[in-house]
């Protein structure tokens, strides 16, 4: 600190609070800005382009207290914790300097403003913790929701992170978890991580917090291990911490285990454009075709739906009968979305309620939410099962009678005018609200007296904050003002005054007004605490209509999109029959389906053909389909039979990793052992393509012994894309795989690709072909012909690249029939005798 500061007793009130949140930048509430100083001010002031001024030698940068909300946000996103400390009493009441307290500390997962957080999105905190296994507990502040989830391994945890978008992350303050969470930094640049001490995490602490929170004697219920346990006590108290109040807006916390839902790496999410890049462009993803819901919440859900499909067939058989029961009545779902296209964020409301954040705009929506259940209600029971549809929500008559008396039929968005709290909720403010109205009658009849004795037509009777009650006359009337009217402010246009008439009146409209604005804020504040113990029942609701949401969003889909119901099949068989990619249908002008069939006997299909054909359409088009079905989605098929997948792979695409030092081929080759280590004989594996990235002979040697170890090490469902031609011998080695080429047609010397698939082996790959619908100049394409004919006239490459034999394949058929099974760390190429000295 410089020499020349002053400390006066509001600096060391200051100084005495920002040294208990030195990790953070302190905003400080002072009169109507919120303050900060010394060096948080020179950041406030970079970060926010603002004005940096001083006084008494210390910087300060100051924000207007009703935009707080919006240079909060611009803080939050580039990295800072910011801690607001308000004002605790009137200043005018005060004796001595004004009270003051943090009341809350703001993080990128501790928001819950409404123009802080994405509509459509979660916005979740994490914490995670080891003990044998990884446990992360993911918390979503502004909806109330909570998860927890198990994994083996610190990667999943991460892929994880990455999957939900997390925004925030707490780890214990041990040096090893500063090791872990610099590659989570490298991927998610924006995560916002932050150590907890060693002390929240105490087992026993950790296990009274929850009870607390829940009020409850015992933890049984929640089914939670203990390690867990430790874990969600830990970011409880957190939460308390930062918002200087007991939370109590949560949910019990859901464990998810690797057994529930279709496990898919962030990757594989990527690849098959599952959910909607900040890069991409609209519609470009799986989500945003199947995002026809209405909701808020609505919207979320799908996202959550699409990111974890299930394992258990009769949840997904629930999903698919409520869907099957909206589309028996089309014109009914249509008024369905009508009224839940006016529902309001319910999930965030009941959040902001607990936090004491909800303003009136929220309170309305909310009141209009709870009279649109007895629509849908009235539509709902309309159908032969509605519970099918829906279980149908209670009816809150005790709640919707408070909000109907307590908030007016149109509130303002500010607390304090007396345009909020309706007449009857608060008879002291009732009585004073009259009485300020009268008065207002009163000012008018002062503004016509005025007008009357001065002669000045434009003569106005205004007021402001500033400088209370006056009377406005333009400069060019000025002339006409009577001497016993006292200038009070010069503007460049008019004058203002005070005159002996308005001065009485001033006061008792003054002393109405902060009457009016202290009742009403007091009215709100009590009106809040009435409405926390509604919200669990506000949640509930929340989830019934984002579940009614997200289903007839589904149906909508299938209606429009001519999608049926998939059905599974318990010994394994996954039968496509005209499949289609959804949202490649849905940006172009037409769409070749195909069919494709695995099965216990034929797991493995080898696709060939030229680039440009439809390949990699073909593969994740099964992929997203085996993801919609497991999700509980109609699909876009003409039948569809499938097996439950455990996990799905995807290696598709070139890419380097350079700033990691990891070439393109190494990229691939770690991709390829984490499928190779992480499958099952119940995954489905996509692959694009393996070894590329290397000489022609590694990259077939690669990728042949990749297939061979898949199909009988592992036993996977696959469907692998590839140009190596060569690679299709493998269908006369195992009768698990079947070859399948798009077929290719010439006319008139012409190549056209027809975008069907069928079985055989593709003879050529037609890259050159390819080179030219790219557009290479004719002179190289004409040069690149020559140099093929050259080298199949000379047999160079078909003569070394062949890589086994008639004979040598006859013996490995005979050695496979003598094995009882293959294990992962012996292929078939090789005998025991083949690594002897």
């Amino acid at each position: 600190m410089q020499s020349n500061v002053k400390i006066t007793p509001m600096v060391q009130q200051y100084l005495e609070i920002k040294g208990q949140f030195l990790d953070a930048l302190l905003l400080f509430r002072l009169g109507d800005f919120y303050e900060a100083f010394f060096d948080d001010a020179k950041l406030v002031s970079k970060t926010l382009q603002l004005v940096l001024t001083a006084r008494n030698g210390i910087p300060m940068a100051g924000i207007p207290y009703h935009a707080l909300d919006n240079y909060l946000k611009r803080l939050v996103e580039a990295g800072f914790k910011v801690a607001i400390c308000d004002q605790m009493e009137d200043p005018a009441l005060a004796k001595g300097i004004v009270r003051r307290e943090v009341t809350r500390v703001v993080t990128p997962g501790t928001v819950i403003e409404e123009n802080l957080v994405d509509m459509n999105s979660s916005n979740f905190l994490a914490a995670v913790w080891e003990d044998k296994d990884f446990f992360a507990c993911l918390l979503d502040i502004s909806t109330g929701e909570s998860y927890v989830f198990v994994r083996n391994s610190w990667e999943q945890i991460v892929d994880l992170f990455q999957k939900r978008g997390i925004t925030q992350l707490l780890v214990p303050e041990q040096q090893e978890w500063d090791l872990r969470s610099a590659p989570l930094k490298k991927r998610m640049p924006a995560l916002f991580v932050e150590k907890l001490p060693d002390w929240y995490f105490h087992k026993e602490e950790a296990r009274e917090q929850i009870k607390r929170f829940f009020k409850v004697s015992y933890l049984d219920y929640l089914e939670l291990p203990t390690s867990a346990q430790t874990l969600y006590g830990a970011v409880l108290k957190y939460l308390e911490n930062q918002y200087m109040t007991a939370v109590d807006h949560f949910r019990p916390p859901i464990l998810v285990r690797d057994h529930t839902t279709l496990w898919m790496d962030f990757a594989t999410i990527d690849h098959l454009n599952l959910i909607h890049r900040e890069s991409g462009s609209a519609g470009t993803s799986l989500y945003d075709i199947l995002n026809e819901t209405a909701t808020p919440m609505g919207s979320r859900l799908l996202k959550q739906w699409i990111l974890f499909p299930l394992r258990e067939v009769s949840e997904i058989e629930k999903r698919l009968d409520r869907i099957d029961a909206l589309l028996a009545k089309p014109a009914k779902m249509e008024s369905l979305k009508e009224i839940l296209a006016g529902y309001f964020d319910l999930e965030r409301i009941a959040s902001r309620i607990s936090y004491g954040k909800v303003n009136p705009k929220d309170l309305a929506g909310l009141r209009q939410s709870l009279f649109d259940i007895t629509l849908l209600n009235e539509i709902l029971t309309e159908y032969k099962d509605p519970k099918q549809v829906l279980p149908r929500p209670e009816g809150l008559p005790d709640l919707q009678n408070l909000l109907e008396t307590a908030i007016k039929e149109t509130p303002s968005r500010a607390v304090g005018e007396g345009e909020v709290i309706g007449e009857g909720f608060d008879p002291e403010l009732d009585e004073i609200r009259e009485l300020y109205l009268h008065s207002d009658n009163a000012l008018r009849a002062l503004e016509f007296q005025e007008r009357e004795r001065t002669g000045i037509g434009s003569l106005k009777v205004s007021y402001n904050s500033v400088f209370g009650y006056y009377i406005e006359v333009p400069k060019s009337q000025t002339s006409r003002v009577p001497p016993d009217y006292e200038r009070r402010q010069t503007l460049v246009a008019s004058e203002r005054y005070m005159s002996p008439a308005l001065k009485p009146l001033e006061e008792k409209l003054l002393n109405a007004r902060e009457r009016l604005a202290f009742l009403e804020k007091r009215a709100y504040l009590r009106l809040i605490e009435l409405l926390k113990p509604f919200i669990p029942k506000i949640q509930a609701i929340s989830e019934r209509v984002a579940v009614l949401d997200v289903a007839c969003a589904l149906a909508f889909c299938a209606l429009k999109r001519r999608f049926k119901r998939p059905s599974f099949s318990p010994d394994r068989i996954l039968e496509i029959h005209q499949g289609r990619h959804p949202v490649i249908e849905q940006n172009q002008d037409f769409f070749i389906p195909n069919d494709l069939r695995l099965d216990k006997d034929h797991r493995f299909v080898i696709l060939t053909g030229p680039n440009m054909a439809g390949k990699s359409t073909f593969l994740r088009q099964a992929a997203v389909i085996v993801v919609m079905a497991q999700m509980g989605c109609f699909v876009p098929v003409e039948s569809a039979k499938v097996p439950i997948f455990d996990r799905i792979f995807t290696r598709i695409g070139a890419r380097d990793d350079l700033s990691s030092g990891k070439s393109t081929f190494l990229v691939e080759m770690t991709e390829t052992a984490a499928i190779l280590n992480n499958a099952t004989d119940r995954s489905l594996i996509i692959l694009d393509e393996i070894g590329r990235g290397t000489s022609t002979y590694d990259g077939i040697s690669i990728a042949w012994v990749v297939s061979e170890y898949i199909l009988n090490a592992i036993g996977a469902y696959c469907v692998f894309a590839t140009h190596y031609n060569e690679l299709t011998e493998l269908g006369s080695l195992y009768p698990g795989i079947h070859n399948f080429r798009i077929k290719v047609t010439e006319e008139n010397g012409e190549v056209l690709f027809l975008y069907k698939v069928e079985e055989g082996a593709a003879d050529r790959s037609y890259g050159i072909e390819v080179a030219r619908i790219a557009g290479l100049p004719p002179e190289v394409i004409a040069r690149a012909n020559q140099v093929l004919e050259t080298i199949t006239a000379e047999n160079r490459l078909e003569s070394k690249v062949r890589v086994l034999g008639s004979s040598e394949l006859e013996k490995m058929k005979q050695k496979l029939s003598r094995s009882k099974r293959v294990i992962r760390n012996q292929m078939s190429f090789f005998d025991k005798e083949d690594f002897s000295t």
